[in-house]
């Protein structure tokens, strides 16, 4: 247990002064954009370090990488997986971290499947909640690899929907819309109402982004329809 799990927040009449208060000190250990721009402008990786190692949760992560981008995306990479798996353990807001794997496992999907289709190498290995060598022998038509059932109906319904078009933007679509369904479902059986209106708006806004690129890149209206199905919130109307 940490030492901040150990503290008790006051339940007295100056409890949200003690919440607030906190809030701001945290924000302050945030990636901001000074320190982005900074470091963006860095004449060097050694320098951008620096910069950037202002932010005690950065400089603890990167402290005993090797000082090359490889080395340092590895270390970035398991901090945010192994923060990702401690919030999956609080039921509380076990649905965010769900959001935050599935923004992850879905845009995997986009890539490996791209890649296939391209007869692209693919020996880059994917951070997603899945092992990626297991998705793409899925993609190639070994059925009898493990995949969740969700992952297995976003590739089949993608190479299908490629198969009838050969269009490279129906995977975009396809997947975009496997993952707002999702998203929906998860919206759907949140018990907190804070989160579960929370991932409603995300929703909201993502399908519009979606939808808005997918309408901008092509002109054929049936292969903008595939980034659409029924829901209460956004009418297809509304976007055709």
């Amino acid at each position: 247990m940490t030492t901040l799990q150990k503290k008790n927040c006051p339940v007295n009449a100056t409890a949200y002064t003690y919440i607030i208060g906190r809030i701001r000190a945290l924000e302050r250990g945030l990636l901001n954009n000074r320190l982005l721009e900074n470091a963006l402008k860095a004449e060097d990786l050694e320098q951008s370090i620096r910069i950037l190692s202002e932010l005690p949760y950065v400089n603890e992560v990167i402290q005993n990488a090797a000082k090359n981008p490889n080395a340092l995306d590895r270390a970035l990479t398991e901090h945010f997986w192994d923060t990702l798996n401690e919030i999956l353990k609080d039921q509380a807001i076990a649905p965010i971290g769900i959001l935050f794997q599935m923004i992850y496992d879905f845009n995997d999907l986009k890539l490996i499947i791209k890649r296939h289709l391209a007869k692209s190498p693919n020996d880059t290995e994917y951070p997603a909640s899945f092992e990626w060598k297991r998705a793409l022998r899925f993609v190639t038509g070994e059925r009898n690899e493990y995949l969740d059932d969700v992952y297995r109906k976003a590739i089949d319904d993608t190479l299908a929907g490629y198969e009838n078009v050969h269009n490279v933007q129906v995977i975009e679509n396809s997947i975009d819309r496997a993952f707002l369904m999702e998203v929906k479902s998860l919206a759907d059986n949140c018990e907190s109402r804070v989160i579960k209106n929370w991932l409603i708006a995300y929703f909201m806004f993502a399908y519009l982004r979606s939808a808005l690129r997918a309408k901008f890149q092509q002109t054929k209206i049936d292969l903008f329809r595939s980034i659409y199905w029924e829901n209460p919130y956004i009418r297809f109307e509304d976007l055709a």
